[in-house]
């Protein structure tokens, strides 16, 4: 009754010859799912070919950071709302991109955990930025370390203007802890700039 999402798609040429290995593609379906279709678009070529072989669909378990920018302003693009896949199967968030420049206005952004940790397993937070502007600069692919909840990721800065953006995703993960008991997570945020452009 609504309209399909895109979640994946490809352009192009995959692969070099008929021998090279299939690719592989983990996705994570949003909340709801009940159809899934595949759209293809083929050229006029017998070279023009594609194919869609062994679909599995698994119930995802653990923990999944989810992130929202409320804003809405144009400064703020790409995915607003979106979920990393769970930590048994982790995959990043969709790229989010922060443009904010000399004009008025910004973005404001919200992070949350959702699902039940797995026992047994301990967890750590992911951050990368994809951009590579010079206008994003520190860490650009850091996480916190393995089940400390006091750790944070290496400092990462948002200078963004109209010299330039920043583009970010996150993901949470998850590995075996033996013997541990069942794990509580929390994801904290802190900025340390103090500028007058941080507000909230």
């Amino acid at each position: 009754s609504g309209a399909w999402t895109r979640l994946w798609h490809r352009v192009g040429q995959q692969h070099a010859s008929h021998a090279a290995p299939w690719s592989r593609v983990n996705l994570s379906l949003p909340t709801g799912t009940t159809s899934v279709r595949f759209v293809g678009q083929m050229g006029s070529s017998y070279r023009s070919d594609m194919a869609i072989d062994s679909i599995r669909v698994i119930a995802p378990t653990g923990l999944q950071l989810c992130f929202s920018e409320t804003e809405g302003s144009s400064q703020c693009q790409g995915a607003r709302n979106t979920c990393s896949g769970f930590s048994s199967q982790p995959h990043w968030t969709l790229p989010y991109t922060d443009a904010t420049n000399h004009h008025g206005g910004g973005c404001r952004m919200q992070w949350k955990v959702v699902g039940k940790a797995n026992p047994g397993k301990e967890y750590r937070l992911c951050f990368r930025e994809t951009g590579g502007s010079a206008q994003c600069q520190g860490n650009r692919n850091s996480c916190t370390e393995w089940g400390d909840p006091e750790s944070r990721t290496l400092p990462f800065r948002d200078d963004t203007d109209s010299r330039g953006t920043c583009t970010y995703q996150w993901r949470i993960e998850e590995r075996d802890l033996p013997g541990a008991l069942e794990q509580q997570c929390r994801v904290c945020f802190v900025e340390s700039e103090g500028s007058s452009q941080c507000q909230g």
